[in-house]
């Protein structure tokens, strides 16, 4: 029993400390949506103007330079764990105005 609750303290002290409202979460919160969609984009081959369609769907313009970016990262042929933290560091770099506005589509009431 005792195990269980130190498990259950634990779990609960990771998920109140990673729900905190961050430039930092943000930044790492984008970053994987960008990665993992043009990851996907990649794999798939898909053409750059069902990319570009994606893109404006998804991701706001300010970051559309980071999505190029990751684009042409990972059809470089580096992985996705390679390219987070290069574009979350990117992503880090916005103002936090910027950042705290939201950087995907339907994050605020644009």
């Amino acid at each position: 029993m005792k195990n269980v609750l130190v498990f259950m303290f634990v779990c609960f002290s990771f998920t109140t400390v990673k729900s905190q409202v961050t430039k930092e979460n943000i930044c790492k919160g984008a970053a994987l949506s960008i990665v993992y969609t043009m990851d996907a984009a990649v794999k798939s081959e898909m053409k750059p103007v069902v990319i570009t369609e994606i893109t404006n769907r998804s991701f706001k313009e300010v970051i559309h330079p980071y999505v190029k970016k990751t684009y042409d990262l990972l059809k470089s042929g580096k992985d996705r764990k390679a390219v987070i933290p290069i574009i979350e560091a990117d992503l880090l770099k916005l103002d936090d105005d910027v950042v705290f506005k939201g950087l995907l589509l339907g994050t605020n009431d644009d």
